[in-house]
């Protein structure tokens, strides 16, 4: 089966959550199709991410102009919503591909689009007989999640506008007969809401998975540890929330009762606000720009995660399950995972509820912590992206459900 894969954005290298799914999906996508990948700006990151894949690329990085942002744009966008006055970030606009795409006249099977705006912009150009668009679409979740912490009546008014937006540009710019792939079942509800008659299936994210014996050699270290960590792109709005929300009202009763303990907060682009929380809380060490995660999971005792906003899979759940981290996280956090209360980690939902579920992962048993970490590395076992993937891969062979 020959596969057209049109990507949304340049790529130079895995530097986000976007990128890591597309990559890995299609990794997994290449045992069962021949895939043409076309994308703007250059060839070699992709060549070596993909070997096997043909490759076509821009040779440029260059984006159209974005439209003019103010609230009158917005309303006449709202009101008829075109691929040249999106008001909504994420949207960019590459016009070498899509003359790119316009030269092309291989024939496929399928067309694979990735991000909505894959569809709006480069959809004309798209015309095989299956044409599937991974949405990985979790934008009205995160709006109304946000509206939960939003402090003001304006702030909540315009939430509802950009979900009501949002509808409306599925709605009069995603074409009938597409499939459509989004990333949690709730994310699928949504767009099922927006779109009703569309075929939507969920592909979550998936993870690579440390070898057990591994795990089983590094058990007795981790739970000696006490290290906790909480990691992330840390300017990226639900993760900055977070860390704000641990360092301020989560970590500090944590400290009091046990002053042995460090909070390592890690990740790339640290504010200069959370900087200086972090410098001025006891127990706290930032790392910002590090070059791989894994050694600091390896060495902690538990992962926290206390998200209250965002949607989609949290990958950095999912990466603490692959190293059989015992994890304390919200409900929001763990949203699309099989994740039990007592058996991979602890749920909680307020500041007092998280600071003892963190007291009570550090005081617990070398036998019970390791029953912890084995359920976790089983739960992450079950998230590879051969499994992630296969929902697609049904999809090309007129098989899905």
């Amino acid at each position: 089966m020959r596969v057209r894969v049109i990507l949304n954005e340049p790529f130079a290298g895995i530097s986000n959550g976007w990128s890591l799914r597309y990559i890995n999906l299609l990794v997994e996508l290449l045992p069962h199709a021949e895939l043409h990948v076309f994308a703007p700006g250059q060839a070699e990151a992709l060549q070596k991410a993909l070997p096997g894949a043909h490759i076509y690329v821009t040779g440029d990085s260059q984006r159209a102009p974005a439209p003019k942002k103010n609230l009158l744009q917005f309303l006449r966008s709202l009101l008829n919503p075109q691929a040249d006055n999106l008001q909504v970030n994420g949207f960019n606009f590459y016009p070498s591909l899509l003359e790119l795409l316009r030269q092309d006249k291989q024939s496929y099977d399928a067309d694979l689009l990735f991000h909505i705006s894959g569809i709006v912009f480069y959809g004309s150009a798209a015309n095989s007989p299956l044409r599937i668009c991974d949405f990985c679409d979790s934008r009205i979740r995160a709006l109304r999640s946000q509206m939960l912490t939003a402090k003001s009546l304006p702030a909540r008014l315009m939430l509802k506008l950009d979900i009501l937006y949002t509808r409306r540009i599925k709605q009069r710019l995603v074409p009938k007969g597409l499939k459509i792939v989004a990333i949690t079942e709730r994310d699928c509800d949504e767009v099922r809401n927006a779109l009703p008659g569309f075929s939507v299936s969920c592909v979550p994210n998936g993870v690579r998975s440390l070898e057990r014996d591994q795990l089983e050699a590094e058990i007795p270290q981790r739970h000696a540890s006490r290290q906790l960590i909480f990691f992330g792109t840390l300017n990226f709005a639900p993760n900055l929330d977070a860390a704000q929300r641990l360092l301020e009202s989560i970590w500090p009763p944590v400290q009091r009762d046990r002053p042995d303990l460090e909070l390592r907060i890690v990740g790339r682009h640290p504010t200069k606000g959370l900087q200086a929380l972090a410098s001025k809380t006891a127990g706290v060490h930032l790392d910002g720009d590090v070059p791989a995660i894994e050694p600091f999971l390896r060495s902690s005792v538990l992962s926290v995660c206390p998200m209250f906003m965002g949607a989609g899979i949290k990958n950095k759940i999912l990466e603490s399950l692959a190293v059989g981290l015992p994890i304390v996280a919200t409900r929001e956090a763990v949203a699309g995972i099989e994740f039990v209360s007592g058996r991979h980690g602890w749920l909680a939902e307020t500041p007092a509820e998280l600071s003892r579920a963190i007291l009570d992962g550090v005081r617990i048993s070398a036998e019970d912590y390791r029953a912890l970490c084995l359920a976790a590395h089983d739960l992450a076992l079950r998230s590879s992206w051969a499994s992630a993937a296969a929902p697609i891969v049904d999809l090309l062979k007129g098989t899905a459900k």
